[in-house]
């Protein structure tokens, strides 16, 4: 019964940590974890690109940190300001989606990393999916 309690105990300490990192990371979203876990899903991706020894690397370029998050906090802008101009444009997913692909496409563009249409397209989807769940 006490091995139990500590368990229990310890996944509760890790539960607590990665929240509070999840906390920070808010921070340079302005308070915004929908785009801490659209980072996670995309760093997600590129673990998955270097255990399979995936060539070329189409997610490499999330590496670079402070580059992602410059990235997806313009994006998040762009995306907000259309959600808060028309909150109903979330229930046209079609029409949602194909904006945020255009945001995408554009924020990567201005920051100059050079993606492929399905890894703008995987991008755009897992903020729409964001966007959907808490909305």
């Amino acid at each position: 019964m006490h091995d139990r309690v500590q368990n229990i105990n310890g996944i509760l300490k890790r539960i607590r940590q990665m929240n509070e990192r999840d906390a920070l990371r808010a921070i340079a979203y302005n308070g915004d974890t929908k785009f801490v876990r659209v980072e996670k899903r995309l760093t997600e991706q590129s673990d998955r690109e270097e255990r399979e020894h995936t060539e070329p690397r189409t997610y490499a370029w999330t590496k670079k940190k402070e580059q992602v998050t410059a990235v997806l906090l313009l994006i998040k802008e762009d995306v907000d300001d259309a959600f808060f101009h028309n909150e109903a444009i979330v229930e046209t997913p079609a029409y949602f989606t194909k904006n945020i692909l255009t945001y995408v496409t554009r924020r990567f563009k201005d920051a100059q990393i050079s993606t492929e249409r399905p890894a703008r397209k995987y991008v755009s989807d897992v903020i729409f999916k964001e966007y959907q769940t808490i909305y």
